[in-house]
């Protein structure tokens, strides 16, 4: 079972990643 903090960081980074693309799109 994953902990609730591990889920967190992995909603985190696919949140980060998502930011990150939609600047790339815009450049």
């Amino acid at each position: 079972m994953i902990s609730l903090m591990e889920n967190w960081m992995l909603v985190d980074l696919t949140m980060v990643r998502l930011h990150f693309f939609q600047n790339v799109q815009m450049l």
